[in-house]
């Protein structure tokens, strides 16, 4: 009985010893549990953490070691379950405890900590590392990558932004973010990715956006060393290196990229990489490689001929901005498949020329910057091109400067949507063949052929605009265009005119009276800088909705004449800056209306610029307004001795000025009135006379009386000095002019004209008064009864300057003195009267007339 208490008792202190070894174990592994939860922070589904069931084992192991300890197999056999499939929980414990450490950086030495007391094989790459200038590197953050076949992947990142990725295994990831993205984006500067010694090393099967974005924020990444990266079962390596702006160096030379799918944007944005070897990589499966080489700025070369690319149906961006690239092979691309190529050589700006003779467009639809600002391209063949399928043109040919041609006669544009700036800045291109393009399904042609300065003509005469919304900037600085049609322009759908005509600089006439612009909102700049458009005919423009026209009319320096319509208002009111007419010698500097005039002579109202653009009123004023003519009535001297002047009296058209005084002078002549006929026998006026001026220019001519006359007393004497009473005479003006006389007085005052013939009187004398300047003959018509003629007769000439001649000799002063003798008559034989004397000759002072006396003598005839 004392025996079997005995046993009893010894069982009871057994089964109480058990029980507290139990309790102890498990107080053990609880602490061990809130460890691991405290510094990962990872607890799946089940509420525990990948790193508490790997204690609760190790834990379980040295309980139960020494009473029945389990297969090394069986252990191994726990952890591969702790391993589950990715694409079963689509995320492993671990993967979840490295997410957890991405996310909170501020737990990631402790995790650090952590994972070096459970795993000590790892402890030297966890121990600090030491610079080569003496200093040590502390670790930061750190992980354990999910891999597909029981590898063992490791990440750690120092406070010197050196990320290693080092040990072995098929790595896999889930989603588009690793578990460094955190510090990637904040101080990244050097990546190591090391293999283990006798592993195949790290095999990823993606490494899409491994590094991108290194070089924002903090992070500049300058060195990259994967020696322990195998590449071969990596089918995406979209944005690989995205955006590693520092990194100077990249050896990919190497990679074995036969599983590669993606290798969209992979190198996009390494501006500052000089030379990049990808010349062995396979792309036999690769679908996608668009913005590949995008924004390598720094490329001086790339070799890409041994390229298949033969599955890739996006080529979008993939050479963009490679703008240090001397040259590009793409001849031997297999394009069969690529669907879109826009953007593909844009800013390729020192490539010299470009092969794509061979490129198979058929599928392609979309072309948008194909080559945008490939600037150094004298040439291009796109004559083979099949655009059958293309929808978007835009940008397509935009900045190629240097290209003198460019046939695109053959393209289809049947569904081409958009042709917005597809020629914009090809300032080299003369002419442009677009008549055979199908723009029936365009609706933005918005600078389609701006800074086309090279451009002389262009034929749109075929184009279809019914769909079109946008036309702005249309022909934006097309400076050597000097004409164009656009009279079959359907603008029912244009919403935006903005800057359509700027700068065109040589057009002279624009036909836009087809043009309708009911849906018009902007008209900003239309014609800014049509510097010598003369006309606008707008009657029709329709601008109703219009909300800016600012500038409008903005160096418009030759615009004489705008037609407005019933629907046009100045919406933007002194801000279209409609110029003020010019002010010259032929304008007034104001705007006129037409009105029941022409165009010369306009009849309508009067307005300034100004005025007109605030007060136009299309209900009331629909007209055509010119720059006003400034008519001018002129004054001619109508002499060739005249000096002085007369300045023109200027007005407008239709408007009535007073005659000027004349303002011109002759020595020896008086200025009598102003008539419209130079001879004097058209209508007459006076200084002050109003006048109305009709035309441009109109003349009167000044009308002149000489202030030249002398007086003439002839005296009949006989030779001992007795006057002869009775002797007639004409004084003519050509020898043998006895008929008539010319215009002289016989009184002093010139009141009473002479008649002829005059006679001597009693005491012998004949007195004529205001002989103007000519040569004269007198004639005797009758000789007194008893007398003779005792010598020849005599010329008398006048001149201009006051001066008198008497058969050539001078004679001064004035009246002119001339006697004449008288001999008597011999008496007949045994009768004791005289014998009869011719009438014709007895005494004749004549003169042949000079040209000057004809002058002056058919003057003072049309007075």
């Amino acid at each position: 009985m004392r025996r079997a208490v005995r046993v009893r008792r010894a069982l009871a202190r057994a089964l109480v010893l058990a029980a507290v070894c139990v309790l102890a174990v498990g107080l053990i592994v609880s602490m061990h549990g809130s460890a691991a939860a405290e510094v990962a922070d990872g607890v799946d589904a089940g509420g525990e953490s990948s790193i508490e069931r790997s204690d609760l084992r190790r834990g379980e192991r040295e309980a139960r070691s020494d009473a029945d300890p389990r297969p090394a197999a069986a252990d191994d056999a726990d952890r591969d379950d702790a391993r589950a499939d990715p694409a079963q929980s689509g995320q492993t414990e671990q993967t979840r405890v490295d997410m957890s450490v991405a996310q909170h950086p501020a737990r990631a030495t402790g995790a650090g900590q952590s994972e070096r007391a459970d795993q000590s094989d790892e402890s030297a790459d966890r121990s600090p590392d030491a610079q080569p200038g003496g200093e040590s590197v502390s670790e930061i953050a750190s992980g354990i990558m999910a891999t597909s076949d029981g590898g063992d992947v490791r990440w750690r990142i120092d406070d010197a932004g050196v990320l290693t990725i080092s040990g072995h295994g098929r790595m896999t990831q889930a989603g588009y973010e690793t578990p460094w993205a955190y510090y990637r984006e904040q101080r990244l500067t050097r990546v190591r990715i090391q293999g283990d010694p006798g592993t195949e090393g790290i095999v990823p099967e993606s490494t899409r956006q491994w590094f991108a974005g290194t070089d924002y924020n903090k992070s500049k990444l300058v060195a990259f060393e994967a020696t322990g990266l195998d590449m071969s079962a990596c089918a995406d390596a979209s944005s690989m290196f995205y955006d590693c702006k520092s990194l100077t160096a990249l050896d990919v030379s190497g990679w074995d990229t036969s599983s590669m799918k993606d290798m969209s944007y992979m190198f996009c944005r390494c501006s500052s990489l000089p030379s990049l070897d990808v010349s062995g990589f396979d792309t036999s499966k690769v679908t996608d490689i668009s913005y590949m080489f995008s924004g390598c700025s720094s490329l001086s070369s790339l070799d890409v001929t041994g390229f298949d690319t033969s599955q890739v149906t996006s080529m979008s961006y993939m050479f963009e901005d490679c703008s240090s690239l001397p040259s590009l092979d793409v001849t031997g691309f297999d394009t069969s498949k690529v669907t879109t190529m826009d953007n593909m050589f844009y800013g390729c700006s020192k490539v010299p020329s470009l092969d794509v003779t061979g490129f198979d467009t058929s599928k392609v639809t979309d072309m948008t910057r194909m080559f945008q600002s490939c600037s150094s391209l004298p040439s291009l063949d796109v004559t083979g091109f099949d655009t059958s399928q293309v929808t978007d043109m835009s940008f397509m040919f935009y900045g190629c400067s240097s290209l003198p041609s460019l046939d695109v006669t053959g393209f289809d544009t049947s569904k081409v949507t958009v042709m917005s700036n597809m020629f914009t800045d090809c300032s080299s291109l003369p002419s442009l063949d677009v008549t055979g393009f199908d723009t029936s399904q365009v609706t933005r042609m918005s600078t389609m052929f701006t800074g086309c300065t090279s451009l002389t003509s262009l034929d749109l005469s075929g184009f279809d605009t019914s769909k079109v919304t946008s036309m702005e900037s249309m022909f934006n600085r097309c400076s050597s265009l000097t004409s164009l049609d656009l009279s079959d322009f359907d603008t029912s759908k244009v919403k935006d005119m903005t800057w359509m005509f700027v700068y065109c600089s040589k057009l002279s006439s624009l036909d836009l009276s087809g043009f309708d612009t009911s849906q018009v909102t902007r008209m900003f700049e239309m014609f800014c800088g049509c510097s010598l458009l003369t006309s606008l005919d707008l009657t029709d423009f329709d601008t109703s909705k219009v909300t800016d026209m600012s500038r409008m009319f903005r160096d418009c320096r030759s615009l004489s004449r705008i037609d407005l319509g019933a629907r046009w208002a100045f919406k933007s009111g002194g801000s279209c800056e409609l110029r003020e007419a010019r002010s010259d010698e032929g304008h007034t500097g104001m705007w006129q209306a037409i009105g029941e005039g022409t165009e010369a002579v306009p009849l309508g109202r009067v307005l300034s610029a100004k005025e007109l653009m605030e007060t136009y009123d299309g209900k009331t004023m629909a007209d055509a307004y010119v720059w006003q003519p400034a008519f001018h009535l002129v004054y001619e001297a109508n002499a060739d001795d005249a000096a002085g002047s007369t300045a023109p009296t200027r007005g407008g058209s239709g408007a009535t000025v007073s005659v000027s005084a004349c303002g011109f002078r002759r020595p020896y002549d008086r200025f009598t009135r102003w008539s419209t006929e130079p001879d004097g026998s058209g209508a007459s006026y006076v200084p002050g006379d109003p006048f109305v001026l009709a035309a441009r220019s109109q003349v009167l001519y000044a009308q002149w009386e000489t202030t030249v006359s002398k007086s003439l007393i002839v005296r009949s004497l006989t030779e001992g000095d007795a006057p002869v009473a009775g002797a007639a005479y004409v004084l003519g003006s050509r020898d043998g002019d006895a008929a008539s006389g010319v215009e002289a007085y016989t009184d002093e005052a010139r009141t009473e004209r002479a008649s002829w013939p005059q006679r001597s009187g009693a005491d012998g004398e004949l007195r004529l008064y205001g002989l103007v300047p000519g040569t004269y003959h007198l004639f005797g018509t009758e000789v007194p009864a008893g007398y003779q003629r005792a010598e020849r007769s005599h010329e008398i000439v006048i001149d201009e300057r006051d001066h008198a001649f008497v058969d050539g000799q001078p004679v001064e002063g004035d009246p002119v003195r001339l006697t004449m003798v008288y001999e008597r008559a011999p008496e007949l034989p045994g009768t004791g009267a005289t014998a009869p004397v011719p009438t014709q000759g007895l005494c004749a002072l004549a003169a042949a007339g000079t040209a000057v006396a004809a002058a002056a003598l058919a003057r003072r005839a049309m007075r």
